[in-house]
């Protein structure tokens, strides 16, 4: 039996190989290539108003098949719809003619479902759906979205949510049984390592700031302050979040207990986190949480706000997750006394066992193991 093909198409993309925050899926493809499995290709379309010529975005350095096209387009509505659709269409067939046709589709999120299933509607190239985003959980998603991706969801052979959490809202929200399959973390490169010296430093990763509760972080530092004065908090955001948070430690008088960096590549987070000795997550959404999984994996115990990610990542013996009052959010006040207490019961924390348990949900093998038996079986069922 041949050995499938598989096609991700992602909802949101690093189209020319030049924003640190947006690799994920470049990711997904190479460590599928380098287990081994399956053939891996990456198709992203971005079609907006403005752009009259069609570019084109390849790159024979990497270990996947990779194609990118910008053109011209509408807003998505209405016609706008159906011009998008015929782009993706016509991005998929410039991709056939330079690497071979896929055997399944991996969408991601709504969009990479939606245009998974034009390309089915044309192609019968069966395809898979997994959703990541927290608004699908919060219930923000865009009821156009949801409406629009609808048949997609229910034509796809295989519907995957990253948490139960998702899996739950995509069940009430489409009405069609769910699977739950989670990301994974490379433990080779995120290995364990034992704690720094004192004085004890946390950290904090993601975009946007916002979304990722980092005003309510530094809030709550100024009320650690008063119980760990050499404490030391890292922010590592977009540069776009740059100014409002410098301006929130300015305002709090945090300068020299708060240190903002600009993103860094993906190679440089695990230095980041070996360096600390937590984790903070104070997300007002999330759908699983990364960057809780590869912090777990260095060693490093996690504080998280009660998302629905966090919940199913952060088990008793591998962090805290923050006390709330029923249907309010977490307050800084909160945070700031989980903090205290978990940096004063940091020797609870053995960084091995830390590495062992996330490992043993989360590793990369276990995961990619799963996924090439759905690509196989998906691929299968189409020759058949």
């Amino acid at each position: 039996m041949a050995r499938p093909h598989v096609l991700i198409i992602p909802p949101w993309f690093d189209i020319d190989f030049n924003h640190l925050f947006s690799k994920s899926y470049h990711r997904w493809a190479a460590d599928l290539v380098s287990m081994g499995f399956v053939d891996v290709g990456l198709l992203y379309g971005e079609f907006n108003p403005g752009l009259r010529s069609r570019q084109i975005f390849e790159n024979s350095e990497v270990s996947y098949r990779y194609l990118g096209v910008k053109s011209w387009g509408l807003p998505k509505a209405g016609v706008g719809w159906k011009l998008w659709e015929h782009h993706y269409i016509s991005a998929f067939e410039d991709y056939v003619r330079r690497y071979g046709q896929p055997s399944v589709i991996h969408g991601f999120s709504l969009l990479g479902v939606i245009a998974a299933n034009a390309i089915y509607s044309k192609h019968r190239i069966p395809f898979v759906y997994t959703e990541v985003l927290g608004s699908m959980i919060s219930g923000d998603v865009a009821p156009r979205l949801v409406r629009k991706a609808r048949v997609g969801v229910e034509m796809a052979k295989w519907v995957c949510g990253i948490s139960p959490g998702m899996a739950n809202a995509l069940e009430k929200r489409f009405g069609i049984p769910v699977n739950l399959l989670s990301l994974y973390v490379d433990g080779d490169q995120f290995p364990a390592r034992p704690f720094p010296a004192v004085p004890i430093r946390f950290i904090s990763i993601g975009s946007p700031a916002r979304t990722k509760g980092m005003d309510v972080l530094i809030r709550a530092m100024k009320q650690v302050q008063d119980h760990l004065p050499l404490s030391k908090l890292t922010i590592v955001c977009e540069e776009r979040d740059l100014d409002d948070l410098n301006n929130l430690t300015m305002q709090y008088k945090l300068q020299g207990m708060v240190e903002l960096h600009e993103p860094v590549s993906y190679n440089a987070i695990p230095a980041l986190l070996h360096g600390a000795h937590i984790l903070v997550s104070a997300s007002r959404e999330e759908s699983l949480g990364y960057t809780m999984i590869e912090a777990l994996s260095c060693g490093r115990p996690v504080i998280a706000s009660p998302t629905s990610g966090a919940q199913f990542i952060v088990r008793e013996g591998l962090g805290r997750i923050v006390k709330t009052s029923k249907g309010k959010p977490m307050s800084s006040l909160s945070l700031a006394r989980t903090m205290i207490e978990t940096a004063e019961q940091l020797e609870q924390y053995d960084p091995e066992n830390l590495h062992a348990s996330v490992q043993s949900r989360f590793g990369k093998k276990e995961i990619l193991d799963q996924w090439a038996a759905i690509y196989t079986e998906v691929s299968h069922h189409r020759k058949s």
